[in-house]
């Protein structure tokens, strides 16, 4: 059974490691919710936003968000990341690491955001480590779900970009 803890400011400060002043975090059971405030859509995308989970936190929901990076560090629990319609990474030079976390049990990335025409725009380099037999790809924009049958040999996906979604490592099997 998970541990159970008071929520303080301690608490999200050891999880959210950096995120930019225009994005609220809040913590509700077993969530950590990233999401812009009423300016965001006119913020520069040059941040890199970092979350480590701990204390019992298994999800991080993002949305109202676009960031030049992110750094999501999953724990030895189920995890599940779940970027909403309106949140993403654009980027030309710098990786969204996504690390599952090298464990045996089903983790989960959802991406969602599509804009028309362009289901890719804004998953721009994100890099999947430590995906295992039981973890699952979800790309809502696409319709289509991934597991690691689904995996090309070089890493990516098929029917999605290789500079999109790319799995860099796997779990030991």
């Amino acid at each position: 059974m998970a541990a159970t803890y008071r929520l303080t400011s301690v608490n999200i400060d050891r999880i959210i490691r950096s995120k930019p002043d225009w994005m609220n975090a809040s913590l509700g059971r077993r969530v950590v919710s990233l999401r812009g405030n009423s300016t965001w859509k006119g913020q520069p995308v040059i941040d890199t936003v970092r979350v480590k989970l701990r204390d019992g936190i298994t999800r991080v929901s993002v949305n109202q968000a676009m960031a030049a990076s992110w750094r999501l560090n999953g724990n030895q629990e189920r995890n599940r990341f779940v970027f909403g319609d309106q949140a993403g990474a654009i980027t030309k030079r710098t990786n969204s690491v996504i690390d599952f976390g090298n464990d045996d049990v089903r983790d989960v990335l959802v991406f969602t955001n599509n804009v028309p025409g362009k289901p890719f725009n804004h998953a721009q380099r994100f890099k999947i480590k430590n995906f295992g037999r039981e973890d699952r790809i979800v790309l809502r924009n696409i319709g289509r779900s991934f597991s690691f049958k689904d995996i090309r040999p070089d890493g990516s996906l098929p029917g999605v970009p290789r500079l999109s979604f790319q799995i860099t490592s796997f779990a030991d099997l």
